[in-house]
This record gives structure tokens, sequence and C-alpha cells, in this order.
């Protein structure tokens, strides 16, 4: 039997988080080529925290939501979506692919309201 010490874990959980933010840079670099990398690296972080906040935890989920967030989020730091936005997040018993096409509509749809 194969025996994974706690130390083992948190040092793989370490590994694979530091694995996704450089993927997750990378991709977002390719979208966002205007940012320059401190920037870049500011609202990454900023998007990632922002989607733990909304139980946003797969990784193809998160970087779905930080490519939103980082199109829509404003050099000083504020909250990117307004409140209407924000609900679509917080909805109830809806899965987060689902939360982030509704959000990905609501924003198309209110481009003026959204800021962008």
């Amino acid at each position: 039997m194969l025996l994974i010490r706690k130390q083992q874990m948190e040092m793989l959980e370490r590994h694979m988080l530091h694995d996704f933010k450089r993927r997750l840079h990378s991709r977002l670099r390719i979208r966002f080529p205007e940012l320059d990398d401190e920037t870049l690296g500011s609202k990454m972080e900023r998007a990632m925290e922002s989607a733990e906040h909304f139980s946003i935890r797969r990784e193809c989920d998160v970087a779905r939501y930080a490519e939103i967030f980082c199109g829509s989020a404003t050099p000083d730091g504020e909250e990117p979506f307004p409140k209407a936005a924000l609900n679509l997040l917080y909805a109830y018993r809806v899965e987060a692919e689902d939360r982030l096409a509704n959000l990905e509509r609501w924003l198309a749809e209110n481009r003026t309201e959204a800021g962008r």
C-alpha cells in the first residue's frame, strides 16, 4: 500500500498551484498583451482570490473567470462587476460553469453598466 504523508501532499499542492499560475499567466498574456507583467500578475492574483470567494474552484472555471475578471477589472483594484452581475456569481445551487456563462451573457448585454 502506498502511503502519502501530509507534508508530501502539501508539497504536491504547492507545486500544482505554481504550475497552474504559470499556465494561467501564459494564457492571460496572450489574451491581454497590452498589460505589463506586474499589472497582469496583480489582476490574476485578485481574480484567483475572487474566484475562491464565489466557490469557483476547478482550474478550467478559474481560468475562465480570470479572463472575464481581467477584462473587466478596474485599474484601481475595485470590484469589476456591478451588483446585478455579482448576484449571478452568488447564485445558489448553480454550477460554476453555468454561473460563468450567465455572467458572460450579462456582461455582453450590459456593457455600459459594466463599464466595458
